[in-house]
């Protein structure tokens, strides 16, 4: 029996320093969740990294993502190698960043809550840190060692980051005898855009791109922009891998399309659902163009004051936030009609997106653009950027401006305040249009892989 090996050892080394996940890796565990529940763990098999023992391990993909959320704390005592101790400090640090902005202020509220946390355990959940659920370091699913990769199956690498050196093993030799190799790539944002993103981050990623050319058979790219991006990056290296386009999905998992019944499970979203307001979703960063956006928020202020909506971020902080912390700081009618959401769960970003008034995504630069199409999941309007894959994602559904220009992004926005009909007249084809699900996408990802291990076994016959 031919089988798929995903390795989701990305996907465990984000949950063991971040209680929830970014969008890359909620796309992982999504697609990995329902093509098992589809083929079936014999089919559809996981490979990761244990830290601990410095080996890799394999198991069946049912029921590592089962819960509608993820769970970081779940996934770890599943695999075996959840750790009390780090979770406690994720749950810190977090709590630490939304206690205050300064960094100061963060490190001592740090040192005070690992000091109630040898003192006093149980006070740090009326503190409003999460207490871990289980203290299991055994697995509860069925895993084992992987030495070697059966040759005649395939590996899916979904990671976005430089493999560690026992996986990096496992799959050049599966590659040398013969075997497939598939890359997903979300982008090649900071090997093209450097500048948005930590110089030591470019670093590690030109690496894991460069490190990925001799392993990998065939690269899986999340849009057409993407992929273009893909095949020029492999021109400058002289080499040829095939490169296909697998387009991602419009629906926000566990939510029905359309729907408008969400209610708030925290009281700072229930606030916001009060008023009128305007959302951006996505890690305040500066590759999101948040102080842009601020920017364009000034001249609709200026043009129409007390008649703006209020301006909110959903989203987590990320780097490079100096001129988004400081057009706030300085600007005290700005600061007024902005609210930031750090983290929201599911359930309170499903809200946001269903009662506001429109979403607004004018990123610089994207492989995708999940919100965009999360937007348009519930039937709601969205302006968004000119720029790489985001005119992709729902075509002329929604309205585009240059990201640069902020007079032109905040005259697009005054346009959809200001013109009811208008704004229907968006909902209505949205909420009508086809979208893309992620079982669509399972299914594709599926077929792409197959077609491939079919094609190299009648090559090979």
């Amino acid at each position: 029996m031919q089988r798929i090996y995903f390795d989701i050892t990305d996907i465990v080394t984000f949950a063991r320093k971040n209680s929830r996940v970014s969008g890359i890796q909620r796309v992982q565990a999504r697609l990995v969740s329902l093509l098992a529940e589809h083929y079936g763990g014999e089919v559809i098999r996981c490979v990761y990294l244990d830290f601990r023992r410095g080996c890799c391990y394999e198991c069946s993909a049912v029921g590592l993502f089962e819960s509608q959320e993820f769970s970081s704390e779940d996934l770890l005592a599943k695999l075996g190698l959840f750790a009390e101790r780090g979770f406690l400090g994720s749950e810190i640090r977090k709590h630490s960043k939304a206690y205050s902005r300064n960094r100061l202020v963060q490190f001592f509220r740090k040192i005070y809550l690992r000091l109630v946390a040898k003192i006093s355990p149980q006070r740090l959940i009326a503190m409003g840190v999460s207490a871990p659920r289980t203290g299991s370091m055994c697995a509860t699913v069925e895993r084992k060692p992987l030495c070697q990769l059966p040759v005649g199956d395939a590996v899916v690498l979904m990671g976005a980051q430089r493999l560690h050196r026992q996986v990096r093993r496992l799959v050049s030799d599966h590659r040398l005898r013969g075997g497939e190799v598939n890359q997903v790539i979300y982008d090649l944002l900071p090997h093209h855009w450097p500048a948005y993103f930590p110089s030591r981050l470019v670093s590690k990623y030109r690496l894991f791109l460069r490190q990925s050319i001799p392993m990998v058979t065939r690269y899986i790219c999340i849009s057409e922009n993407t992929r273009r991006d893909v095949e020029v990056f492999l021109h400058e290296h002289a080499v040829y891998r095939d490169a296909v386009s697998l387009p991602l999905a419009h629906e926000f998992a566990g939510f029905s399309r359309n729907a408008r019944d969400g209610k708030a499970t925290s009281q700072s979203v229930a606030r916001v659902l009060e008023s009128t307001f305007i959302l951006c979703v996505g890690t305040i960063e500066i590759r999101k163009n948040g102080a842009g956006l601020l920017k364009a928020w000034q001249h609709l202020i200026h043009r129409l004051g007390d008649r703006v909506p209020q301006l909110v971020f959903a989203g987590k902080r990320g780097w490079l936030t100096d001129e988004f912390d400081s057009l706030l700081s300085c600007d005290v009618a700005l600061a007024n009609k902005v609210t930031i959401i750090e983290t929201p769960s599911d359930a309170d970003l499903a809200a946001l997106y269903q009662r506001c008034l429109f979403t607004v995504y004018p990123s610089l630069a994207e492989g995708w653009g999940l919100p965009i199409g999360e937007a348009a999941w519930f039937g709601k309007y969205c302006v968004t950027s000119t720029t790489t894959s985001m005119p992709e994602v729902c075509g002329e559904l929604a309205d585009y401006v240059d990201p640069n220009n902020h007079e032109q992004i905040a005259a697009v926005i005054e346009r959809a305040i200001g013109d009811d009909a208008y704004l229907l007249c968006k909902e209505e084809a949205i909420s009508k249009a086809h979208l893309r699900t992620w079982s669509d996408v399972a299914e594709d990802l599926f077929s792409l892989v197959r077609s491939r291990k079919i094609a190299s076994a009648i090559a090979l016959s």
